[in-house]
């Protein structure tokens, strides 16, 4: 099951970013990181800003003022609840193609893959905002934990998690559905990353790479909660997640293969023979823990 993230080095051979004409902002700093950072040593320190021409450079007369009573107060924002990017295929179109050559080449994955029949990645829901903050709850805790705060969450919010609804609350009410202060602030920060790049959902799995700039640049989401949402949302077929430790025992398991020690490029170099499904593999090895297919 996914749990947390262990820093990895930029995965290789990745298909080729498509042109785009979508303009993505990094992540603006807000007041509440400011007063986090001055109250706590141990607060993430926000990722660089991206470098790439595609990115306009956020303003500094865009942020809130420095004077504002207090940091975490709901402001008045634009109404994007019902914002709705464009769907994929239900079922993406080389999933058979995969499940396929995948049986061909690894009797064990074949096994799996008659063994778990209820594995499929389908969209779950047409929301990138959701995928992420699904994706962050989950940090470092268990599908089962990760589930009953996001159901605490949507109930409270009138089953509306957006975000909107998220930046017009407060991160102390947040904290209320069983989150810690510190996944409060980055679901916070990820509501403003949002609400400022309208935009993002409309890119595609062949847009990667652009992607993953880009959200790096919001504080509290790394390269895990990039992955997750590569996978889940975009639907990019060859994404292997070293970090989750969740794929490191199903491995062990499985395979017999200690990859715990292993540094992630030499974990990518053992997944080699999985290439371009890599995407497919990891779902098939966290169902081997799980009771039920991970989404997110």
């Amino acid at each position: 099951m996914p749990k947390k993230e262990i820093k990895a080095k930029p995965e290789p051979g990745r298909s080729p970013r498509s042109e785009s004409k979508v303009s993505i902002k990094p992540a603006s700093k807000s007041k509440a990181d400011d007063k986090t950072a001055s109250k706590s040593k141990t607060a993430a320190k926000p990722a660089p800003k991206a470098k790439s021409k595609t990115f306009a450079k956020s303003s500094s007369k865009a942020k809130s003022k420095p004077d504002a009573k207090s940091s975490l107060k709901a402001r008045s924002v634009p109404a994007v609840d019902s914002w709705k990017p464009d769907l994929s295929k239900i079922e993406l179109d080389y999933w058979k193609t995969a499940l396929r050559e995948l049986s061909e080449r690894d009797e064990i994955m074949k096994g799996l893959i008659g063994k778990y029949t209820d594995v499929r990645l389908k969209k779950k829901h047409d929301d990138p905002f959701i995928t992420l903050a699904r994706a962050i709850i989950g940090q470092q805790i268990s599908v089962k934990a990760a589930g009953s705060i996001w159901n605490r969450m949507h109930e409270g919010l009138n089953k509306t998690v957006s975000p909107g609804s998220i930046d017009r609350v407060d991160a102390e009410d947040l904290r209320g559905y069983g989150l810690s202060r510190s996944k409060a602030l980055y679901l916070k920060n990820l509501a403003l990353f949002f609400l400022e790049n309208p935009d993002i959902g409309k890119l595609t799995w062949k847009d990667h790479d652009q992607v993953r700039k880009s959200l790096l640049s919001i504080k509290g989401v790394g390269e895990w909660t990039v992955e997750m949402y590569a996978i889940f949302h975009m639907g990019h077929p060859d994404i292997f997640p070293v970090k989750d430790i969740g794929i490191i025992r199903a491995i062990q398991k499985i395979y017999g293969a200690d990859i715990s020690k292993m540094s992630p490029a030499e974990i990518l170099d053992y997944t080699k023979k999985w290439r371009p499904y890599r995407t497919v593999v990891s779902l098939f090895l966290w169902r081997e823990l799980d009771s039920g297919p991970v989404q997110y």
